[in-house]
């Protein structure tokens, strides 16, 4: 069984993969059923049975970080309305980003709750990148 993870949108981000390439990435990304979720761009693909986002460490928590690897990925391929939708979904859907909570390590992909460390430096940085090239 394949797996499907966000070393998938990496070439994008490097802008090492042809646009053809980078065609299939994106539709990988953007589809519902694999990484377009409540909170997108997930570390494990939505339809994987070993999905576990509350439990699994990389069982499909959204990290920032490889979520921003793979926005700036659709950003350096000419997909900025792709890459606008993912990060209005990270902004409004990720719990206490638009509040007064802090920035946590990850996030769940389903619903949005935190996970794990709380006050995340990467993840606050990430973050900024993805708001200052939101276009």
């Amino acid at each position: 069984m394949p797996v499907y993870g966000p070393e998938g949108w990496l070439p994008l981000w490097a802008g090492v993969a042809n646009q053809k390439q980078a065609d299939r990435v994106r539709n990988v990304m953007m589809d519902v059923n694999r990484f377009n979720s409540f909170v997108p761009l997930g570390t494990l693909d939505l339809s994987h049975p070993r999905l576990e986002p509350e439990r699994g460490y990389w069982r499909g928590p959204v990290w920032l970080d490889q979520a921003y690897f793979g926005i700036r990925g659709l950003r350096n391929y000419g997909y900025d309305k792709e890459a606008n939708e993912l990060t209005l979904k990270i902004l409004n859907n990720c719990q206490g980003l638009l509040g007064d909570q802090p920035v946590h390590e990850n996030y769940n992909p389903l619903t949005g709750e935190t996970l794990n460390a709380p006050h995340f430096g990467w993840s606050s940085a990430h973050l900024l990148l993805m708001m200052f090239e939101y276009k």
